[in-house]
């Protein structure tokens, strides 16, 4: 999967924002009921809790643009405010302001996609 050649890890990283979202089948539960037993999975990693509500654009059925309903974007993250989670009944994601290598980026997601796991379910990942 990765290159057998060495990797170049550059002092100044050009990059602001690094994210990796997995879409699943949407799940109800997760819009409905607040994510209380997924926080309590990764609160010693992703202590700070916000949420906002978003509109999602509308969608074309036939010749007419039909409106989405909102959905609530749970945001959990870190103390210092580098990794954030992002929940909703669509996806998960996780992003870094200040990404140094994949090694790092892959533990920080280990936790929070085991949860997502164990609590909600997901059917299976229609993408990454």
């Amino acid at each position: 999967m990765f290159s057998h050649q060495n990797r170049c890890i550059y002092q100044a990283n050009q990059l602001a924002d690094v994210i990796c979202q997995l879409r699943f089948p949407e799940i109800l539960s997760i819009e409905t009921n607040l994510p209380a037993q997924f926080q309590d999975a990764i609160r010693d990693s992703y202590p700070q809790y916000s949420t906002r509500a978003e509109t999602l654009p509308a969608k074309l059925q036939g010749n007419t643009l039909v409106n989405q309903p909102a959905t609530t974007n749970y945001q959990f993250a870190s103390q210092d405010g580098i990794w954030r989670i992002n929940l909703t009944s669509r996806f998960i994601s996780l992003t870094c302001s200040k990404y140094t290598c994949w090694e790092d980026f892959a533990r920080q997601l280990d936790k929070p996609l085991a949860a997502l796991i164990q609590v909600y379910k997901p059917a299976y990942f229609e993408r990454v």
